[in-house]
């Protein structure tokens, strides 16, 4: 569960879902992965979406649910994945994490 909270911590989102003290870090986020892995303008523009993507579904869910249960829901988008590799592989990832806490409960 620490790697989910540091992913919640990362994207600026206390435990209930709300902007943490700090301003709303995606881009923040997104040019630390887009620059890890190399990513072109373009691929970093499609980071920086995925992640707000990724931000939004975890703050939707935290708001939506009061079930307490989105660590765990993010924690099950990400088990079974690989470590990302590129920055392709990075954009995909996100977007099945997004897409899994999004559609996750319906």
């Amino acid at each position: 569960m620490s790697v989910v909270a540091g992913v919640t911590g990362a994207l600026g989102l206390d435990a209930r879902g709300t902007m943490a003290a700090r301003a709303y870090p995606v881009r923040e986020t997104a040019d630390a992965i887009a620059t890890r892995f190399g990513a072109t303008p373009a691929q970093a523009g499609e980071i920086e979406r995925t992640v707000e993507r990724l931000a939004g579904a975890i703050a939707a869910d935290m708001a939506a649910r009061a079930d307490g249960r989105t660590l765990d829901r993010i924690d099950d988008a990400l088990v079974g994945s690989d470590a990302p590799a590129s920055a392709d592989a990075v954009i995909a990832f996100l977007e099945r994490a997004a897409e899994h806490i999004e559609t996750a409960g319906r």
